[in-house]
């Protein structure tokens, strides 16, 4: 299989070039108006360069594109690939607003194509796994509280300019709607936001409480103005579970959980995995199924929510 990398971004030079090299895939191929500075020195795939996005997209033969530009970008060429047959995988945020992203579920519907956002956390071994271990003993997750910060990021950096899609809001968004949907397994059915800290005219840091039926919560704070956090705290009636680093996760080190029930801790080993490969494992196995068809209702989902969050942020600002 031959796969386009649109857009040579900061996190598809350092994670996604290398998870797509260790799939054993016939050629790799980059999209980007900087075809200078790509480094594929160190691939064992074959690569090839196109100068210019349409260009590659128009140019290239590969079955799958993953689109890594700038946010305000990633429709648009989202559907220039879906347009010319190709099964697409989306950075998130997969669009800026929720009618365009329907519009993207549509066509690749009508196609029969994947389409998929790439919210790679929850394809990390050890999440999928707590959910495992969690079923095995018993324990229902409730209430789920997360921590993201980061310092604030440089001038130059394309998040911090609202034309290009930044602010925290695109930005950190999937966060806040897919814990709900990954441990929850359902919508919520009403979405609370404070402001916290504004930078550059958007909104740069955020308090959110999200409520779900039968009395489940999903509480937190994400920034661009702290210190680094990044941690999620699960908890239920007879235990709780405290996940550091769960939004990016490093990969070539095991991780762990802290795990206590019954007033007794305990600590849960799991062994090294990267959390895009097994992202790209798992969608590129949709493709031409009838599974692609859930995968397409969880970004719809998630952009339905997405939606109620920014609504509930400009309520109160």
């Amino acid at each position: 299989m031959k796969v386009l990398l649109v857009g040579y971004s900061n996190i598809a030079s350092r994670r996604i070039l290398p998870a797509l090299d260790s799939l054993g895939l016939e050629c790799i191929e980059i999209a980007t108006r900087r075809p200078e500075a790509v480094q594929s020195g160190s691939l064992k795939t074959p690569c090839k360069v196109y100068a210019g996005y349409e260009e590659g997209i128009h140019a290239s033969s590969a079955e799958l594109c993953w689109i890594s530009t700038v946010n305000s970008a990633h429709c648009t060429h989202a559907k220039l690939a879906l347009e010319n047959g190709r099964h697409t995988i989306v950075d998130k945020p997969i669009g800026m607003h929720s009618l365009e992203v329907y519009e993207l579920a549509d066509i690749s519907r009508k196609k029969r194509l994947l389409l998929s956002e790439a919210v790679v956390y929850t394809d990390h071994l050890r999440l999928r796994d707590t959910v495992i271990r969690l079923q095995k003993q018993g324990c229902t997750p409730r209430h789920i509280t997360a921590v993201f910060c980061f310092p604030p990021l440089s001038a130059d950096n394309f998040r911090r300019d609202p034309v290009l899609g930044g602010g925290a809001l695109m930005d950190l968004g999937a966060y806040i709607v897919s814990p709900g949907r990954f441990f929850f397994g359902s919508e919520p059915v009403s979405i609370s936001a404070w402001t916290t800290e504004r930078q550059d005219g958007m909104t740069a840091g955020m308090r959110v409480l999200l409520l779900y039926s039968e009395g489940r919560s999903f509480s937190g704070y994400f920034s661009f103005e702290g210190e680094y956090q990044n941690e999620m705290r699960i908890a239920g009636t007879n235990f709780y579970v405290h996940l550091d680093r769960c939004f990016t996760t490093p990969p070539a080190a095991e991780t762990t959980a802290v795990f206590k029930c019954g007033n007794t801790e305990a600590q849960w080993t799991f062994p090294a995995d990267d959390a895009f490969v097994s992202y790209l494992k798992r969608v590129t196995a949709l493709k031409g199924s009838e599974e692609m068809e859930a995968e397409r209702q969880t970004l719809t989902e998630d952009q339905k929510a997405l939606t109620l969050l920014k609504s509930a942020l400009d309520r109160e600002n």
